[in-house]
């Protein structure tokens, strides 16, 4: 995870991978295996997120992970309100995680304000300029 947040995806890749070939039964290493994978381009979110269904969590760690990188995967999917959702099921849980609280905030402004997502810079030009017209 360190690696991830220094942003040297490829690096935090291949530590996960190397983890996932010492114990391949534990459910955060392949979770994590997959978002890094996922990140890093190798797989689309879709592909990804058929194979982070297929991990077997036991502990409501793992399935709160699962539901976490979920969440990450269907929003680079472009698929927010799924997305928001499994951010939902991680705050059942853990009501003060940070990541899914902002998330769920975040798409609860854009859903209020009639703003789908984000969007490109081109895109948040043309809608001021129109906005003054």
């Amino acid at each position: 995870e360190a690696a991830s947040r220094k942003r040297n995806r490829s690096a935090a890749a291949e530590l996960v991978d190397q983890a996932v070939m010492l114990d391949p039964r534990h459910a955060e290493y392949r979770i994590l295996q997959v978002f890094a994978h996922a990140a890093l381009g190798d797989l689309p979110p879709g592909d990804s997120l058929k194979e982070l269904e297929d991990i077997e969590c036991k502990s409501v760690g793992e399935q709160l992970s699962k539901h976490l990188v979920a969440g990450r995967l269907l929003k680079m999917d472009e698929r927010p309100a799924e997305a928001v959702e499994r951010f939902r099921k991680v705050l059942e849980t853990q009501p003060e995680h940070p990541e899914a609280k902002r998330e769920v905030w975040l798409h609860e402004r854009r859903s209020s304000s009639g703003d789908a997502g984000p969007q490109s810079g081109a895109a948040r030009l043309s809608n001021l300029f129109s906005r003054r017209s």
